[in-house]
């Protein structure tokens, strides 16, 4: 009897540069403040309307976002930066998104290395857990300005992000679709908005045996809702149907899988194991 294993490999994770940010309504520095204004023969002194939005003092939340709906003038004290990141209009990112270090507010997020490390409302994110590269950190190269890093490395570091847009603490991507065991609790298990679990049908067989030995075979896969198409041998009249494969212990696992959705768990191009035929056991 050919044994399931559980595959916890993370593959498909592409590099990308990183800024996020909101633009102040106002230059960094003291809250603006109620005004006086006096006419020119200096007869009659009049005072701005206090309830003009656009004089109203910004106060900063606790992730560093704002009660009036304008950029704090401060970061947080945990904050690697002490003033938020102004945004160009070129930039990505820029409106509190999972994969982004910078909160709604522009200020970095906070750092956290556990779940339970974070505030009431957030959770412990590390884009990693999940195939993705995480964003490298933002700090002020010099004061008062606050940049983001880019580079072509995947960061690993966990960091605070609202618990209404982030995946389940303490697990991973491929560890939670794994422990699914049927098509049904699979599809309708998980998703969340970069995510999601996909049943996939395939074959097992060891490798020094023949097609006639293979034996059916499903798994529970983690699939990334906006990964990057793959390609590569595909069944003979059924081109839209990827042989991935997976091998260990002289143990052939193959799925056939969509290529607009290709697992997470450490599957790869099933031509590249030099398995011959073997690749094609279960084609329809």
């Amino acid at each position: 009897m050919v044994q399931q294993r559980t595959r916890s490999r993370l593959a498909g994770l592409v590099p990308f540069a990183l800024a996020a940010c909101v633009a102040p309504s106002s230059s960094i520095g003291d809250p603006l403040a109620t005004e006086s204004t006096t006419t020119v023969d200096a007869t009659t002194t009049t005072e701005d309307d206090p309830s003009d939005p656009s004089l109203a003092e910004s106060s900063t939340s606790q992730d560093g976002n704002t009660s009036t709906g304008t950029a704090p003038l401060t970061c947080p004290e945990w904050s690697t930066c002490t003033v938020p990141k102004i945004c160009s209009e070129f930039e990505q990112e820029c409106e509190g998104a999972l994969d982004s270090n910078l909160d709604e507010g522009g200020c970095p997020r906070q750092p956290c290395d556990a779940p339970g490390d974070c505030p009431d409302g957030y959770a412990c994110y590390r884009a990693s857990d999940w195939s993705r590269c995480g964003p490298h950190p933002c700090e002020e190269f010099e004061p008062g300005v606050c940049e983001c890093g880019i580079g072509l490395d995947c960061n690993q570091d966990a960091i605070c992000v609202p618990a209404d847009i982030a995946p389940p603490e303490g697990t991973t991507g491929v560890e939670l679709c794994g422990s699914f065991t049927d098509a049904d609790a699979c599809n309708t298990g998980f998703a969340y908005s970069d995510g999601h679990c996909r049943w996939y049908e395939g074959w097992q067989v060891p490798v020094d045996q023949t097609c006639a030995e293979s034996l059916p075979f499903g798994q529970c896969t983690f699939v990334r809702t906006f990964a990057e198409p793959v390609d590569g041998p595909a069944c003979p009249g059924t081109p839209e149907l990827l042989t991935y494969a997976w091998l260990e212990d002289d143990v052939l696992t193959v799925l056939l899988v969509d290529g607009t959705e290709p697992p997470q768990d450490g599957y790869t191009d099933c031509g590249v194991l030099g398995v011959g035929e073997l690749c094609a056991c279960g084609c329809p």
